[in-house]
């Protein structure tokens, strides 16, 4: 099950025509992270916590602030390492895939999951070149650290490194900040109690040859009943976030869920309710 750090939830959203709401106090709500955790609350900077019905409502405008953030204000220097080794980085040449990176098992440390998975990144953004160049800088600051993240966050936060932008763009989308949001809508609309199925989540980065590059999160969900310790369905949900062909702005964000499967001893009748609920995301 993979957890959200502090650092995915300390932001503050800002308030777009009245739209943002804040509960306080007893009228606080609970929010059950994707990790599938009762009682982890967004709270924020003021000690607020914001509600399921906002994040819900603008889950678009929150990953677009998340895109528009400084690297250093994004938590990519702590999911990289923990996603790095699940990441595919493709790139499209005559309508044909050609494999930059290919997932890995995660008994690397975390120095060789960043340094693969930055570096592919790099080469299928900008090219051989630049990952020639920022790999040597990568590997140096990293070295001798057990838990990288923190020096990985002194090598975003060093600007004479001079990091491409579409890169920083591409790994800004690559962490549970631009994950986060989208999960809400699906949660609210089942009104079921249900958590990642563990290790499930991947990342797959597509560049095309326009230049457009897409970043595709998967994660598994499953029912979690009180009665019953087997879950009664489950489905995969999937993030896509598309950017233009300069990654510069994001053009399009599409949120679905495949498949959805249930147990044989689940009545119809629920399972027609949850597929109702679900509805908007399923695919054809």
């Amino acid at each position: 099950m993979v957890g959200f750090c502090c650092c995915c939830i300390k932001k503050k959203t800002k308030k777009r025509n009245g739209s943002f709401t804040e509960l306080s106090g007893n009228n606080s709500s609970a929010i059950t992270s994707p990790g599938g955790r009762e009682g982890r609350q967004s709270t924020m900077s003021s000690g607020k916590v914001q509600s399921i019905e906002v994040l819900s409502g603008n889950w678009k405008d929150l990953i677009e602030e998340v895109w528009k953030r400084d690297i250093r204000d994004v938590c990519v220097h702590t999911d990289i390492p923990r996603i790095g080794s699940k990441l595919t980085v493709v790139k499209i040449i005559d309508d044909k895939e050609f494999i930059v990176l290919e997932p890995e098992g995660s008994n690397h440390e975390g120095k060789v999951i960043c340094e693969r998975a930055i570096g592919g990144i790099c080469e299928g953004v900008v090219g051989v070149e630049e990952k020639l160049r920022l790999l040597p800088i990568l590997s140096e600051a990293l070295t001798g650290f057990g838990d990288v993240s923190q020096p990985l966050k002194e090598f975003f936060r060093n600007k004479e490194i001079n990091i491409n932008p579409k890169v920083l763009n591409v790994l800004k989308c690559c962490n549970q900040q631009a994950l986060i949001p989208a999960y809400y809508p699906i949660k609210t609309s089942i009104a079921e109690n249900i958590k990642d199925s563990r290790g499930t989540w991947r990342v797959k980065v597509t560049i095309e040859e326009s230049g457009v590059v897409r970043i595709k999160h998967t994660k598994a969900q499953v029912s979690t009943d009180l009665t019953n310790s087997e879950p009664s369905f489950s489905f995969i949900w999937e993030l896509e976030i598309i950017t233009d062909s300069k990654v510069e702005n994001i053009s399009e964000m599409l949120l679905s869920i495949s498949n959805l499967k249930f147990e044989s001893s689940i009545p119809l009748s629920r399972q027609t309710k949850i597929r109702d609920r679900l509805s908007n995301f399923l695919k054809d």
